[in-house]
């Protein structure tokens, strides 16, 4: 969090029953200059105002418990554009034939 700046993003998920604690870890990352991408449900989040790229997922669930698998494909795609965009391409190509191996 101490070097947290404005070259940084975080991405936070904050779905229904909203997190007071990743509020407050949000507002002080914001403070400190960082950008936000926020994952959410269709209720939105009281971050929402925050962030600078506002993703919304559908949260139907048939019982008590929602299934993640909005969560996980997003969070899937976020991280592959990050790796192509951070990663020499060899690497990449390392951590996919590490992959296949594991």
């Amino acid at each position: 969090m101490l070097d947290l700046g404005g070259s940084d993003v975080i991405v936070a998920y904050d779905f229904r029953r909203y997190s007071a604690a990743a509020a407050r870890f949000v507002r002080a990352a914001r403070a400190r200059g960082a950008r936000l991408v926020l994952v959410t449900d269709a209720w939105e989040s009281p971050l929402a105002a925050e962030a600078e790229v506002l993703i919304r997922l559908p949260r139907e669930a048939a019982g008590p418990i929602a299934p993640l698998a909005h969560e996980i494909a997003v969070t899937e795609l976020l991280l592959v554009a990050t790796a192509a965009r951070l990663a020499p391409a060899g690497r990449l190509a390392d951590l996919d034939a590490l992959a296949q191996t594991l």
